[in-house]
């Protein structure tokens, strides 16, 4: 399935926000054709990665995220990090 998205935002720089990220990898991956297990799995690796990007404890500071697909692997990009799939 061909899939062109892209969604940017901005989240506190906090663990409790891994949840949250991983619930829009699986919707971005689920958007971009991939099964329930496949994208369930991607969001699992999206929040492992979050986990530990994010700061333990609250701060002021934001993380800029992205999630895009251009007709190929999904990817989410926390800060620095990147996670994609693999198609």
């Amino acid at each position: 399935m061909a899939s062109h998205f892209r969604i940017s935002l901005s989240v506190p720089d906090d663990r409790r926000y891994a949840g949250m990220l991983r619930d829009l990898a699986v919707h971005g991956a689920k958007q971009a054709g991939h099964s329930e297990a496949d994208a369930a799995a991607f969001g699992r690796e999206v929040e492992q990665a979050a986990r530990e990007s994010l700061a333990p404890a609250p701060t002021e500071a934001t993380v800029p995220v992205t999630v895009r697909c251009n007709d190929g692997p999904v990817e989410v990009t926390i800060g620095s990090c990147c996670v994609s799939t693999t198609r």
